[in-house]
């Protein structure tokens, strides 16, 4: 792919859709490209550093997720347990007060 603006033969109106159709193939076997299409010029070194890029942008998303996973998790369980020490209260409460009814 990062060789894609290095290719002959391929009319210039024309290559627009090739690229289409060769991202469209790739995203069908589940490989991620970047739509945009290389430009002449551009070295197949400057194609890896933007595959790389991606890449690192993916890693650094799936990190993100696991954040916010695991504070959405550590928010859950600190409701959670505020909810049972409420109910626990609540019960401590009732008992007692049954017991001073009793008393009287």
């Amino acid at each position: 792919m990062s060789r894609f603006a290095e290719t002959k033969g391929i009319p210039g109106a024309q290559e627009s859709a090739v690229w289409q159709c060769i991202v469209t193939a790739a995203k069908s076997h589940g490989i991620r490209l970047d739509p945009r299409q290389p430009k002449r010029g551009v070295t197949a070194l400057t194609g890896k550093a933007v595959v790389t890029k991606q890449t690192e942008v993916e890693d650094r998303t799936a990190e993100e997720s696991e954040a916010m996973s695991a504070l959405a998790a550590e928010r859950f369980y600190e409701r959670m347990t505020a909810e049972l020490d409420e109910a626990d209260e609540a019960d401590w409460r009732a008992a007692t007060k049954q017991k001073l009814e009793e008393l009287q």
